[in-house]
């Protein structure tokens, strides 16, 4: 049986397990999308924090909005390392739902208000259910990883 190498590097390894689990969901949501569901995918939503509307469906726009993307995956990994790094890991799946929820609220309800962000995503009620669905999953699978990778 192979032993799972364990790391030190809280920021590497949250950063690393929060890109993971950012791309999981990413390919989760995609799937929904090509499946006929219709909804903001986060992808723009991220897009969005950098470029115009107008620039937001362009193949560079997606492509700019799925970097930011897995970029803000892995700044919510490195905040669920610190937490569980501060707190323990003991209940740690609870904890990883506990940052994509602060996540949730501050990127949907706090910033994206304030900064009128895509404003259009909150007039799309499956859109905030499948983005909070995808940050609950996201939060589980960093957790997780993290938990099992990290000293």
């Amino acid at each position: 049986m192979r032993r799972v190498r364990k790391y030190q590097d809280t920021l590497a390894s949250g950063a690393f397990s929060g890109i993971i689990a950012t791309a999981i969901t990413t390919l989760l949501s995609w799937l929904l999308l090509q499946s006929g569901v219709s909804f903001t995918s986060l992808w723009i939503f991220a897009g969005a924090l950098v470029l115009n509307d107008s620039a937001l469906h362009t193949p560079w726009g997606i492509s700019i909005g799925m970097i930011t993307h897995l970029m803000l995956g892995g700044i919510f990994g490195v905040i669920t390392a610190f937490t569980l790094r501060l707190t323990g890991k003991d209940y740690y799946l609870i904890k990883g739902l506990g940052v994509a929820t602060c996540f949730f609220i501050g990127a949907r309800g706090i910033i994206q208000v304030l900064t009128n962000i895509a404003p259009w995503m909150r007039d799309e009620i499956l859109s905030t259910i499948i983005t909070l669905i995808n940050l609950l999953l996201t939060g589980i699978i960093s957790s997780y990883l993290i938990a099992k990778r990290t000293k």
